[in-house]
């Protein structure tokens, strides 16, 4: 049987190549024409800018994201070293933000099953956001998220994407 579900990945080494622009233009392209779920995730942790793309979305009303809870994570970890998997902080709904108006504000739009949903670099509204974009350290943290210790932060995050493939065009 083949997989309904994709994932789909844009990537560069440079800054400006147009990745944030091709993956919210694909992203619109699957929500409109095919009326598709899609989930776009944040990765670009220099420079996040991907709900800036959608004119209704209030920034303000992101509180966490991939960064935020990356730091709750390897601080955790690095208190504890005996931890059970449910006591780690990780992705959830709470992280996920609708980048469309409510669909029943717009006649032509209510019987849609589309929409596109976000998760974010980072919580904005920090008050240290620049400074923690800016400073994270992938090499500290490597060891806590690449499955080093005892619950790898990859592993659950892959188990969290698994969970949304039945929800999202990914």
């Amino acid at each position: 049987m083949t997989n309904p579900y994709k994932i789909i990945t844009f990537y560069s080494f440079k800054g400006g190549a147009g990745r944030s622009q091709m993956a919210v233009n694909l992203a619109a392209y699957l929500y409109y024409y095919l009326d598709k779920k899609v989930l776009l995730i944040d990765w670009d942790l220099e420079a996040p800018c991907l709900d800036a793309y959608f004119k209704h979305f209030d920034r303000k009303t992101i509180t966490r994201g991939l960064v935020d809870v990356f730091e709750d994570y390897v601080r955790l970890m690095q208190k504890e070293s005996k931890l059970e998997l449910k006591d780690l902080p990780f992705l959830d709904s709470s992280c996920i933000y609708g980048m469309l108006p409510n669909p029943s504000e717009k006649e032509n739009e209510k019987d849609r099953k589309g929409k596109i949903d976000l998760i974010p670099a980072i919580n904005y509204n920090r008050e240290n956001y620049t400074h923690l974009i800016n400073s994270f350290d992938w090499f500290v943290r490597i060891e806590f998220i690449t499955g080093q210790n005892t619950h790898s932060f990859t592993q659950r995050l892959l188990v969290f994407i698994q969970t949304l493939k039945s929800r999202y065009f990914i």
